[in-house]
């Protein structure tokens, strides 16, 4: 894993090879840490990628203070999420208009 970090905000980067195959955002504060987006390149899908980029972001979190961890995710990704740990509380509803 690499990092990149400012301000409350880390960036990590999954490597194999040298080369960069999976990226994830959060940020985290006294009051809670949030995921933000994460991406794992196609060939490197199911090697646990994506669950090691959680768990790096989520422990970084909880060391800077934050209480716990949120997160927004997809089903796909919600179930390596409940695997780890998160539970649902809450559902979100998107609504569209177009023009």
């Amino acid at each position: 894993m690499r990092d990149f970090q400012a301000h409350g905000h880390g960036f990590f980067g999954a490597d194999s090879g040298g080369a960069i195959v999976g990226g994830g955002r959060i940020r985290a504060t006294a009051l809670q840490g949030f995921l933000g987006g994460a991406a794992v390149a196609l060939e490197q899908r199911g090697r646990g990628v994506y669950r090691a980029l959680v768990q790096v972001r989520v422990n970084w979190a909880l060391d800077r203070g934050a209480p716990f961890v949120g997160v927004h995710a997809r089903e796909a990704s919600a179930r390596v999420l409940r695997d780890l740990g998160f539970e649902t509380v809450a559902t979100l509803r998107t609504l569209q208009r177009g023009r």
